[in-house]
């Protein structure tokens, strides 16, 4: 079964839906103080994770689903291989047709056959991902999902790092005390200060909670470690820009839109400059 890193999940679902509206438009620090969850608390009613999972797959085509269900009727009469290959079929044509969450789920059996540390935390980090996009009802069952993703996979190998951040980042976002999510993460990079993923988490928890000082020196540490996240230029584009600094957060735009590969993207970057660079005009202006 392949796995697929954090860093691709994270391109995913960045270029399925964090970029069809720039992240950082329109966005404002919460009024509640650094603190607070960066969420403000949930305004609708929590979901079980049952009624998530069928929502999701209620988009799959009538006709998929039907050979979805064949081969889930297979799976508890096979041997371990044959349902391993079966999970794989089963995956992919959940992920074929945008559902994630149930093709998660069945990731999350792959893992408990595999008794795979790396399988565990990629259902975790599919979970947590979800979590992000979904409305505030469905949040906590994904958190909460992940979050026994991440503890299976500490419970084969307690060093695994990715799972140990993972985990944090799901108690920060809301499935629990924020600092000990902080705590948790900042424990990875007091072994490692060059563990990339632990940065991000960090630098976009610093946005999350208006502490825009602390994510331009974050993402600027990140892109010292990984010239190739071009998604840290965006994220200090949105840090500078509520800090005051426009020209910095043009700068940083432009120097995103130099490597974004999609155009539509690319479209709406420069819309966004050219807001940017006419409100630094009127303002200069004056």
């Amino acid at each position: 079964m392949a796995a697929f890193s954090w860093r691709q999940w994270t391109a995913i679902l960045a270029g399925a839906i964090l970029f069809t509206s720039l992240f950082f438009i329109n966005r404002k620090p919460p009024k509640t103080g650094a603190s607070a969850p960066p969420n403000g608390g949930h305004s609708a009613q929590t979901l079980s994770f049952d009624s998530v999972f069928s929502q999701a797959e209620g988009q799959v085509p009538a006709r998929l689903m039907s050979r979805i269900n064949g081969m889930k009727a297979k799976l508890s009469a096979g041997a371990s291989d044959v349902q391993l290959k079966l999970l794989d079929s089963i995956i992919y044509f959940y992920d074929s047709a945008g559902a994630q969450i149930p093709a998660t789920f069945y990731i999350e059996k792959a893992a408990a056959i595999q008794n795979s540390t790396n399988i565990w935390c990629q259902a975790g980090d599919r979970y947590y991902r979800s979590a992000e996009v979904v409305n505030s009802g469905a949040r906590d069952p994904l958190l909460q999902r992940a979050i026994s993703c991440y503890d299976n996979s500490l419970k084969i190998d307690s060093n695994n790092v990715n799972a140990r951040i993972g985990k944090g980042e799901c108690i920060v976002q809301g499935a629990g005390n924020p600092m000990e999510g902080i705590m948790m993460i900042e424990g990875v990079l007091k072994k490692d200060s060059t563990n990339e993923r632990a940065q991000v988490a960090l630098g976009a928890f610093s946005i999350q909670s208006g502490q825009f000082a602390k994510a331009v020196s974050r993402f600027n540490r990140v892109l010292k470690l990984d010239p190739k996240y071009i998604e840290g230029y965006l994220y200090l584009a949105q840090a500078y820009e509520n800090l005051g600094d426009k020209v910095s957060a043009i700068s940083n735009l432009k120097k995103y839109n130099t490597f974004a590969a999609d155009s539509a993207v690319k479209i709406q970057v420069n819309n966004y400059i050219k807001k940017l660079e006419n409100d630094t005009n009127q303002s200069n202006n004056k």
